[in-house]
């Protein structure tokens, strides 16, 4: 659409919420004042929060020392773990503006 959005809404978990505004918005170069992170705590049994946290932890420091994710070996093995059938969205081609990030 050529346009970006006025304001941007995150819900996700609690404990991303330093790696969503202070790394993933500033990626996007998203002004901190019209970003939103709506943090939510598992409540379950059945979810090692402790173990999430320490995990978190891991991915921003990788993510402090490359915030596209494209050349920390953890990061990239990681995105190629969850993505088995190798697809990708060509934002390269949807959004030329971010071709050079």
């Amino acid at each position: 659409t050529s346009y970006y959005p006025e304001k941007i809404s995150v819900v996700g978990f609690d404990f991303k919420s330093d790696r969503f505004i202070s790394i993933h918005r500033r990626a996007i170069r998203f002004p901190i004042e019209k970003f939103n992170y709506i943090g939510v705590r598992p409540d379950s049994p059945l979810f090692n929060y402790q173990r999430a946290v320490l995990g978190e932890k891991q991915a921003l420091q990788s993510f402090n020392n490359d915030i596209y994710g494209c050349i920390d070996k953890t990061l990239v093995i990681k995105r190629s773990q969850r993505n088995p059938f190798h697809r990708f969205i060509p934002y390269q081609l949807s959004n030329p503006d971010i071709k050079e990030l």
